[in-house]
């Protein structure tokens, strides 16, 4: 099998010509002056509809954090837990990054492997922080909610100004 891939790599690579003439330039393409910015990137993702890979649910919250009145840090960090992907053991592991099982264990509270749903929802240091948000915004906290689930259940339906703006400093 890894042979013949390694022929058809062969055979594509012989189709392209280099032109010695220039030299190797680095250009974004769906900018027109080829410079790379945050809006072109979204509108290409946006038309390449990537909407329609994220769940209707994740897409909802995410709309959500997007008009949240905090720091564009706190924003990023929020979407790339939604997404997955946030450096966990679980995706070091998956990249090849750490081999070795006692590397794979949760930093915070040394008491399972570590992924994000465990590191964000059910370490029992998470869980702590988690109980002291809800309190504070004086919520019951359904255990088992983990994930787009909690922060759904944080922000939808809650009304009042006071609220809503405790919601978007969480």
């Amino acid at each position: 099998m890894a042979a013949m891939e390694a022929f058809e790599l062969i055979e594509i690579l012989t189709m392209v010509n280099i032109i010695d003439e220039h030299n190797d330039t680095c250009r974004w393409c769906p900018n027109q002056d080829g410079g790379f910015s945050v809006k072109s990137c979204y509108n290409c993702l946006r038309d390449i509809e990537l909407e329609d890979v994220i769940l209707e649910e994740i897409n909802g919250v995410l709309q959500r954090l997007w008009k949240t009145c905090t720091p564009s840090k706190t924003k990023v960090f929020g979407w790339r837990v939604m997404l997955n992907r946030l450096p966990t053991k679980d995706q070091l592991v998956r990249r090849w990054i750490i081999y070795n099982e006692e590397d794979k264990v949760c930093v915070l509270g040394l008491n399972g492997l570590e992924d994000l749903e465990h590191l964000m929802f059910k370490c029992m240091i998470s869980l702590r922080v988690w109980r002291k948000i809800y309190g504070w915004l004086e919520l019951d906290m359904e255990e088992e909610l983990v994930g787009v689930n909690h922060f759904y259940h944080l922000t939808n339906g809650r009304a009042g100004k006071v609220r809503k703006r405790n919601i978007d400093m969480v």
